[in-house]
C-alpha cells in the first residue's frame, strides 16, 4: 500500500512543507473543481478549484505525494 505524504506549497511552488491530511481536506472543502489533467508521463493527475488553488497527486517510488498549492495573489 501507498505512503501519502501531504505538502502544502505557494502557487509558484516555493517552499513545501509537511502538512496533515486534515489541513488539505479544510482547504479543498466546499470549492468546485474547475479543471482535472493527467500527467504526460502517468505518474499522477491535478486539479484545480475555484478559489484559484490546486492538488496534484503524484505517485513517487514507494510513496505518494498530496501537493496543495495555494491561489496566487495575483
Amino acid at each position: 500500500m501507498q505512503k501519502f505524504e501531504f505538502m502544502s506549497t505557494s502557487s509558484e511552488g516555493n517552499t513545501a512543507v509537511t502538512v496533515s491530511p486534515d489541513y488539505v481536506a479544510d482547504r479543498i472543502a466546499n470549492r468546485s473543481i474547475g479543471m482535472i489533467a493527467i500527467a504526460d508521463d502517468g505518474t499522477g493527475f491535478g486539479f484545480s478549484l475555484s478559489d484559484g488553488s490546486k492538488v496534484k497527486i503524484r505517485l513517487r517510488g514507494g510513496r505518494a505525494e498530496v501537493v496543495y498549492y495555494t491561489p496566487s495573489k495575483a
